[in-house]
């Protein structure tokens, strides 16, 4: 191949020869300096290297949404958007036929009386009896009934006159028998007596110095007074059946008063569960209350009056102490670089960066097995919504945007010797091909 000339004109070379040998000089030493400038530079200033990813911004404990579990008009109580609110707190009411302050009421009443049924007490309760419950009227008249019929068999005293008749009788009969036994030991001491009276009279009899009839009287007294003794202990056996009959009905009144008393009140029990169930479901059904302690916000413009459907979301309440966290969705290529504790910049779409800054995070948590090339990365957020420019974003439900996950600082210069090796491996290929070609027309 033949080498190409190049041809200046007169002109050109007689400006070149006009310039000092010293400019010359100069101009490669200015050159030299810069070059080794740039050299000293690339080799101090680090730059990361980072992955790309999309991620979502959201809490930790997500938000929770109210949804209307009925058809009305909807009543709000003083509600203010992004107002905090404790767990329980009534923020409105879907219109129905119960008065709800009447139901709540009721509620109050009940939860001071749970622990301690069987201190329920009528005047606590009815309060509504004139007032329209609702779906919880009927539930509620059967538990007033149940607690009436509690009332009623506590006040009831025919048990306890029938109780301290049967005491009574005892007493009576213990009272004969110990009356019976005092009589039984003067008839010991008059059998004793006659005992001893019928010896001598035998003997008497045996040396014929008294007649047989006193031996005979002797005998008969003898004997009757000995019938009379067993009279007694029959008396006192007879006495003492009275007394096993009349303890028996005794403890058989007892045990149907507590067993009449235990129906009353397992039927006053079960009559309220059944009233706090009604309530727990009229609750669910037209209360709208808050879940959890946490900051309320609309999901869709909302007044007072307004009609909602069943299933229509109204609400969404956000946690307190409440995390914020990044969910990325990370490539697997090169992936095997990503670490646990590395930096994360997230850039936010709603929040363009250049205005608004970028958050930062750390990688808390790496998924072993990606999902359709993909590994789902968790970063923690120290500093919540508070940018790099030392803004507070506002929290939403979608908030979406770019991480940057830095894999490494590396120093320029390594950097740009990467990007000339890869050139010249791209290029390597190409100058192959065209030897190759060259080659072969040459055997042509």
């Amino acid at each position: 191949m033949k080498k190409m000339e190049i041809h200046h004109s007169e002109e050109f070379r007689d400006v070149i020869s006009k310039f000092p040998k010293i400019f010359n000089s100069i101009l490669a030493i200015s050159l030299l300096a810069i070059l080794i400038i740039c050299a000293l530079l690339s080799w101090f200033i680090q730059s990361p290297e980072m992955i790309l990813a999309n991620v979502r911004v959201t809490a930790e404990k997500p938000p929770i949404s109210i949804v209307a579990e009925s058809n009305g008009k909807i009543k709000l109580f003083e509600f203010s958007p992004q107002k905090q609110f404790q767990k329980g707190s009534v923020i409105g009411v879907i219109e129905n036929l119960a008065d709800e302050s009447k139901i709540l009421r009721l509620k109050d009443s009940i939860t001071k009386y749970q622990a301690t049924i069987e201190k329920l007490n009528i005047k606590s309760f009815d309060f509504a009896l004139s007032d329209n419950l609702g779906e919880v009227q009927e539930s509620y008249f059967l538990f007033i009934a149940a607690l009436h019929e509690l009332n009623n068999n506590k006040n009831n005293n025919e048990y306890d006159l029938q109780s301290l008749t049967l005491k009574k009788q005892i007493e009576q009969y213990n009272l004969l028998i110990r009356q019976r036994n005092k009589l039984k030991k003067i008839k010991n001491k008059e059998i004793a007596i006659l005992a001893e009276k019928y010896r001598t009279d035998s003997s008497l009899v045996a040396k014929k110095m008294a007649v047989i009839n006193e031996l005979e009287n002797s005998s008969l007294g003898f004997l009757r007074e000995k019938e009379n003794l067993q009279n007694i202990d029959i008396e006192n056996i007879r006495n003492q059946l009275n007394i096993s009959d009349a303890e028996g009905n005794l403890n058989l009144s007892t045990l149907q008063r507590k067993l009449k008393l235990s129906n009353v009140e397992l039927k006053l029990l079960q009559a309220f569960q059944q009233l706090i169930l009604n309530i727990n479901n009229w609750e669910k059904k037209y209360l709208i209350k808050v879940p959890v302690d946490g900051q309320v916000d609309y999901i869709n413009f909302i007044s007072s009056n307004q009609f909602v459907s069943q299933g229509s979301l109204l609400f969404n309440v956000l946690p307190n102490n409440n995390k914020i966290i990044g969910q990325v969705l990370m490539p697997s290529e090169g992936a095997g670089k990503v670490k646990v504790g590395q930096t994360v910049f997230i850039k936010l779409s709603a929040f363009p960066y250049q205005e608004f800054g970028r958050l930062t995070g750390k990688i808390k948590n790496i998924s072993l097995i990606p999902n359709e090339s993909q590994y789902l990365v968790i970063v923690e957020m120290p500093k919540g919504l508070q940018s790099d420019s030392g803004k507070n974003l506002s929290f939403g439900k979608n908030m979406e945007g770019q991480a940057e996950i830095i894999i490494e600082k590396r120093r320029l210069i390594y950097k740009i010797f990467d990007r000339i090796i890869k050139a010249f491996e791209k290029s390597a290929p190409i100058k192959e091909k065209n030897t190759e070609e060259i080659d072969g027309k040459k055997d042509k």
